[in-house]
């Protein structure tokens, strides 16, 4: 199973900001990986392990300051990593973020997409069902639980809703999931 995980790094959500010019400053505070991603990327290892011949890859778009989450999500299990940076990436809107993405994942073949349910830093949830539309793939959002069919080939999956929880049965490859806190636990990197 080829498994894409699209990641973005934030800042750490304890950083002190200041707002300067309707704009956040930040100097000096740590980049971390967002935090709804590394369920994400716990999720794809899990399911490498289930079946070994998996091949994970993250993508993440951002300044080079990105490595250094790219490079996290290796030492967490992902097997490569793509940096997507172009000065002309600075200040874009999720719509066109995911638009990018897709342009990028359509280059190699893929089964599974994870993303993170939201980044903390913006709380827009967006990418995620927007990458999923422009590679036209079904997509599950605020996801608690995968249960794969014994041929990996389609799954069963539950998802938060207000007050409870719903299950989308049956949902066949491939597919996008936003992956939501009670997934997993997130491993610590070697």
């Amino acid at each position: 199973m080829n498994i894409i995980v699209c990641i973005k790094q934030v800042l750490d959500t304890g950083a002190a900001i200041q707002i300067v010019d309707k704009k956040i400053s930040s100097s000096g505070s740590p980049l971390i990986m967002n935090p709804y991603d590394e369920f994400a990327v716990e999720e794809a290892v899990r399911i490498k392990a289930a079946l070994s011949d998996s091949k994970i890859t993250v993508f993440s778009l951002g300044p080079d300051s990105v490595k250094e989450t790219l490079k996290r999500a290796l030492s967490m299990g992902a097997d490569n990593a793509v940096h997507l940076s172009d000065p002309l990436f600075n200040g874009l809107n999720n719509l066109q973020v995911a638009k990018i993405l897709a342009t990028a994942i359509r280059k190699q073949p893929f089964d599974l997409i994870l993303c993170g349910r939201q980044a903390v830093d913006d709380d827009m949830a967006q990418v995620g069902p927007a990458l999923a539309v422009f590679l036209n793939i079904p997509f599950v959002t605020i996801v608690t639980k995968i249960k794969f069919s014994e041929s990996f080939q389609n799954a069963d999956i539950t998802r938060q809703v207000e007050g409870g929880r719903e299950v989308r049965k049956n949902v066949a490859l491939p597919f996008l999931v936003s992956c939501q806190k009670g997934l997993n636990e997130p491993r610590l990197p070697s």
